[in-house]
């Protein structure tokens, strides 16, 4: 994921949040003041992921593409996995071809990658474990994200 995304430039202030129905002005300006000029680097750096999984709604499409590894890294790094996880694969099945058309295929596969780790971990936790009783990752994989996969090199 890192190698990936190491060469994406910051995108610009412009177009990383969006206002989300019912958002309160003060969480919005919270996700601004959080995000507001800092690589996807520096955030996986000062990131916790109860941070992440409070101001991730208000990514817009690009800003999502742009800070997908910090948001993965901690998906698969925090203590508790499911803190970031189940967020960021509800996002990433919401608007997949928003957020793909931005990613080169280099950054396309690794998306796929993380999923695909994702849904082994959805697959070896039992219901109570997580939020959710189905496989969203493996979902996301099959309604969208496994067309980017690496061709099979047979």
């Amino acid at each position: 994921m890192r190698a990936a995304f190491s060469g994406r430039p910051y995108p610009g202030d412009d177009g990383l949040l969006e206002r989300q129905p019912g958002s309160r002005g003060a969480e919005l300006e919270e996700a601004w003041d959080f995000f507001q000029g800092r690589s996807w680097s520096d955030v996986l750096e000062e990131a916790d992921g109860v941070t992440l999984r409070d101001t991730m709604s208000f990514l817009s499409p690009g800003g999502l593409a742009y800070y997908l590894p910090a948001l993965a890294l901690l998906s698969v790094d925090v203590e508790d996995p499911g803190a970031v996880d189940d967020k960021l694969v509800r996002e990433l099945r919401s608007a997949p071809q928003e957020i793909a058309h931005r990613l080169d295929p280099a950054q396309q596969r690794a998306t796929v990658r993380l999923l695909q780790y994702l849904a082994s971990e959805y697959a070896g936790c039992s219901s109570a474990d997580k939020s959710l009783a189905d496989n969203p990752a493996q979902e996301a994989l099959d309604e969208y994200w496994s067309s980017y996969q690496e061709p099979d090199r047979g």
